[in-house]
């Protein structure tokens, strides 16, 4: 790549922008070695001129805390975030920068860089629970990091990283952190989208660039089209300036208050301007989406073709390598230099021994699980593992436990084809795995569409009846109706008030009797049979009951 002295260069790749050849010479273990993110978190964005590099470095005492970037379709605005990023993750390890995504659209950077150590998710699913789940878990890290400098006694993210660092040469003393808490790096692909769409997450994030200063979080919202979008706040929060070619004079004017980033034809140039001027620089990105062959060999251009020259002067070429047919690589089979990279970054993190800090972005929770193992006991076990429940305002997913004795009635509402019946096949499976048929029973009420079948031949199953067999159905209520009945005249006659007294007076196990019913709808208002199943409900044996959205229950939930 031939550059003039002090011309900007009209293109570049990754490599060249590190005048490297092999991703080897980028020496990315010494980088993470000597990095001191307490004074600085640069990356490499480009050159302003050959072998001139130009730098941008949201450290807060340097170019941030955080930053706007501008450009529309075609502007390399995506290239040039991914280079950013990427060099973030060549100069530090991911005990020092995470980065967290925000993606309107979804894609882009994040499924770019998702095989790095040090990213940390991507926030994409933004309808009305998605926001609500971003938010909280935004929420979650800026309090957690709070809550860590509170606790280690220190007030800021390089307090606490230095602390965190000192572990390895510990002071009995002194109590040291056990988890990195790397710069975070919130990226906010399409802010003009969050901004029409859900304004209310756009306020959250201004609300973290102003407490995420001391932090460690940076903030770096992009857009196609600033005019309209950056407002006083935003434009108050955003140290520094990334304006990449502009659609209009307007636009450039909205982020380096001039019209130079309009003139700009280059995809992946731009200009840097920090606070008032104190930086303002154009320069040319590097782009990693260029093939990476490392056994390319680079010489010098020189001329090898053989000539004949006759009496007159007159030449004929006898031999040029260029026409030669040389069976080479498809340069199409060979990884890109971002490809090429991030394996490299993520090689070196898996032989070392840095820790990856915990994520503030949890992935969604799986369309499907399997059912969570349960423990077999001797004594009787109502408490049991029904599914994984997401906690967004702690950063965890958890083990959700019903406990059948606790809630008593239950009822389950869904829409058609949403797992009622999953939902009541999970629940009297895993009853069923921890109590013997002694210590529980079912009476199976199936409704609906043969959802509780399977459950037909457990041992703990007393009877299976539909709504079509009337007199069978009968006869299953008045069985239920006895039991109750009975048992508050046993519990009468010891003096007791409940199953678990009575247990305790008279030292023997009675069985838990569990109605289970599916398709609660399925009764109509005036049918004579939901009448009395209500009354059992309200009585004090365990009911389980399913339907439809909307329905009116009538036990407690």
């Amino acid at each position: 790549m031939e550059v003039e002295k002090n011309a900007v260069p009209e293109s570049l790749s990754l490599l060249d922008q590190y005048e490297v050849k092999k991703i080897e010479e980028l020496s990315i273990r010494t980088r993470w070695l000597k990095a001191e993110p307490n004074k600085s978190i640069r990356s490499l964005i480009g050159w302003r001129g050959k072998s001139e590099y130009v730098y941008w470095d949201l450290h807060e005492r340097v170019h941030g805390p955080h930053a706007l970037v501008g450009g529309p379709t075609g502007s390399g605005k995506s290239e040039f975030l991914t280079t950013y990023l990427l060099g973030l993750a060549i100069n530090f390890s991911p005990e020092d920068i995470g980065m967290l995504i925000i993606d309107w659209k979804g894609g882009g950077i994040a499924n770019t860089l998702e095989k790095l150590p040090h990213f940390m998710g991507a926030i994409t699913n933004l309808d009305g629970a998605g926001t609500a789940r971003a938010l909280a878990s935004i929420k979650a890290e800026l309090n957690k990091r709070q809550r860590e400098f509170a606790k280690y006694g220190v007030n800021n993210i390089n307090g606490y990283m230095s602390l965190y660092k000192q572990r390895l040469n510990p002071n009995p003393a002194i109590t040291y952190p056990s988890k990195p808490l790397p710069h975070l790096i919130l990226v906010s692909d399409e802010f003009a989208e969050l901004k029409a769409n859900v304004p209310e997450f756009l306020e959250e994030l201004t609300s973290v660039a102003r407490i995420g200063r001391s932090l460690g979080v940076h903030l770096i919202l992009a857009t196609q089209k600033p005019s309209g979008v950056v407002n006083d706040q935003i434009e108050a929060n955003s140290t520094s300036k990334i304006a990449l070619k502009m659609a209009s004079v307007q636009d450039s004017n909205e982020l380096l208050k001039t019209p130079d980033a309009a003139q700009i034809i280059n995809p992946g140039r731009g200009y840097l301007k920090v606070g008032e001027n104190e930086v303002y620089e154009l320069f040319q990105s590097g782009y990693a989406g260029v093939s990476y062959d490392p056994d390319k060999i680079i010489e010098e251009n020189v001329d090898e073709r053989i000539f004949m020259i006759n009496d007159l002067g007159q030449s004929e070429v006898l031999y040029d390598p260029g026409e030669e047919v040389i069976q080479g690589k498809d340069t199409s089979e060979l990884p890109t230099q971002l490809e090429a990279v991030i394996d490299k970054i993520d090689q070196i993190f898996q032989q070392s021994d840095y820790i990856l800090p915990e994520k503030p972005w949890l992935p969604n929770l799986e369309d499907q699980i399997v059912t969570p193992s349960v423990k077999e006991t001797k004594e009787r076990k109502m408490d049991i593992p029904l599914g994984v429940v997401d906690i967004p305002s702690k950063q965890t997913q958890e083990i959700y436990n019903y406990d059948l004795v606790k809630a008593s009635h239950t009822a389950i509402f869904a829409s058609p084809g949403y797992g009622k019946s999953t939902i009541l096949q999970t629940i009297t499976m895993n009853l069923s795995r921890q109590n013997t048929p002694d210590q529980i029973h079912f009476h199976l009420l199936d409704f609906g569409n043969n959802g509780l079948l399977p459950l037909k031949n457990l041992p703990h199953t007393a009877d299976i009846v539909t709504l079509e067999e009337d007199e069978k159905l009968q006869k299953m209520l008045d069985r239920i109706s006895l039991v109750l009945t009975e048992r508050k005249q046993l519990f009468k006659e010891c003096g007791v008030a409940n199953l678990e007294q009575y247990e305790t007076k008279r030292q023997i196990t009675l069985p838990i009797v569990v109605t289970v019913l599916d398709s609660y709808d399925g009764l109509s208002t005036d049918d004579t049979r939901k009448e009395k199943i209500d009354g059992i409900s309200y009585r004090k044996e365990r009911t389980v009951l399913c339907g439809r959205c909307g329905e009116k229950s009538p036990c407690p939930i």
